[in-house]
């Protein structure tokens, strides 16, 4: 028997969205894209490989100052399952205050905050994007 996964999930999907899943391509619209980006990628990742993301950077032709790619030695699972760390939300408020003008205060502000804490970013995320 296969182990039993976490929250009963199964690795099977429809056949049809393996035939979806091959026509997805987002790098074709990078030339569509003017505002900065900022690119995470996780050094072990098999399933959407750093090399992936370097080419399709490499191929759109962006200025260097237009991206930032920030590597993690991690795996793709570990990427979501890690949480917040300082080291990782430092670099994406420094790249929000960079393009978006913003000060010290505003990224808190918008978090209803003073600052905005590894704590705080947690919990605007998790309002953001909640995990379950």
């Amino acid at each position: 028997a296969p182990p039993k996964r976490q929250g009963g999930w199964q690795n099977k999907v429809l056949a049809r969205v393996v035939l979806e899943a091959l026509g997805y391509n987002p790098s074709r619209h990078f030339s569509k894209i003017t505002a900065p980006i900022f690119f995470r990628v996780a050094s072990l990742d098999h399933l959407c490989p750093p090399s992936v993301v370097l080419s399709a950077v490499k191929k759109s032709g962006w200025p260097e100052q237009q991206y930032i790619i920030q590597e993690r030695n991690v795996t793709h699972l570990e990427a979501h399952s890690t949480g917040v760390r300082e080291q990782d939300i430092k670099p994406v408020i420094a790249f929000l205050r960079e393009h978006l003008g913003l000060g010290a205060g505003d990224l808190g502000a918008a978090a209803g905050q003073e600052t905005l804490s590894v704590e705080g970013a947690e919990e605007l995320a998790e309002t953001q994007f909640p995990s379950s």
